[in-house]
């Protein structure tokens, strides 16, 4: 507890899981026959004669056509279209974070300012994952570290209760008559303020071929990211992949919401009471939209979505009978 009723609490919160399931495919085509395949296709592209026609069902994959690329009979196991182990333990979670909570009042009811409690929270935290190759057959590649798609660094809270210093037992018309005192005694309005960073945006496997950054400057709902179609193309067949699950560097919207509330309890008898509420529910009408279209060839591309994923501002007006 710090002077002038302030209190303040720091610490750190983190957790770290272990042994989590790692996907791996164990049945693909070799990666010195993959890489081969990137300067002369031909070598995976070919069609040949399918020696599993007539031996499997016919509405199975291998089984349907007489002739196969022979991309299908590299992998080790071809009779099965791909083998994947699910249950490796390689991969673990980590989150740290520095959480901050100040709590402060002011004055008391009888003040001329009111009876007030603030409590202010700050949390800065970062999520990572070590779970996923960028090509899951290819053992010879690390595990990518890399941010999880929850990871929200920045979270900010403000909340308060405001006794408003009217009527019996406040500052001002502290003695009115039991008719007044009963319409403008009691009433205490409260707020919610929270704030925090978007999310990472999915990565795109893409060939970016423009010198400029993909982060704009002039970011904006119909240009989240350099869209310019000019800049992106598909990678040439049989590319290793390179690119991350998701950037570090592109975050969906930020969130940023108010809510507002001012009540009072009437009473009607010593056994009945009557408790009026007015809220207002993001009150600044700050929409949010979800991630923006990462699809290079749709018309939308680089967009944010046209329909918002929040409530507009919300208005209500409810009342609740205590006996």
């Amino acid at each position: 507890m710090f002077p002038w009723q302030t209190r303040v609490d720091a610490s750190y919160v983190g957790s770290l899981t272990t042994g989590y399931p790692v996907t791996y495919n164990m049945d693909y085509t070799p990666k010195a026959t993959y890489q081969a395949a990137y300067t002369n296709n031909a070598i995976l592209n070919t069609s040949v004669p399918n020696p599993f026609y007539g031996v499997l069902p016919a509405n199975s994959t291998f089984g349907a056509s007489p002739n196969i690329s022979v991309q299908n009979l590299t992998f080790p196991y071809p009779e099965f279209n791909g083998i994947t182990m699910q249950t490796n333990p390689w991969g673990h979670y980590r989150y740290d974070s520095l959480q901050l909570r100040t709590e402060k009042r002011f004055m008391g009811m009888d003040s001329w300012s009111g009876g007030v409690t603030m409590i202010f929270s700050y949390t800065f935290s970062k999520a990572f994952q070590t779970t996923v190759r960028e090509t899951n057959w290819d053992l010879t590649q690390p595990l990518a570290h890399e941010l999880t798609q929850y990871d929200k660094p920045q979270s900010v809270a403000f909340s308060g209760v405001w006794m408003i210093p009217v009527g019996e037992k406040r500052h001002f018309a502290s003695h009115p008559n039991k008719v007044i005192s009963g319409i403008i005694s009691g009433w205490q309005a409260s707020w919610t303020y929270r704030y925090t960073s978007g999310v990472p945006v999915s990565a795109m496997n893409y060939w970016y071929k423009c010198t400029d950054s993909m982060l704009t400057t002039d970011q904006n709902h119909d240009h989240w990211f350099n869209n310019n179609g000019s800049c992106w193309a598909s990678w040439p067949s049989y590319t290793m992949r390179t690119i991350p699950d998701r950037y570090a560097w592109l975050r969906q919207m930020d969130n940023s919401t108010l809510n507002v509330a001012m009540n009072k309890t009437f009473s009607i008898t010593e056994r009945w009471k009557f408790t009026l509420r007015a809220e207002a529910f993001n009150a600044m009408n700050h929409p949010l939209y979800g991630a923006p279209d990462t699809t290079r060839t749709d018309a939308r591309f680089g967009m944010l979505p046209v329909g918002q994923q929040n409530f507009p501002r919300y208005i209500q007006l409810s009342g609740k009978v205590q006996f």
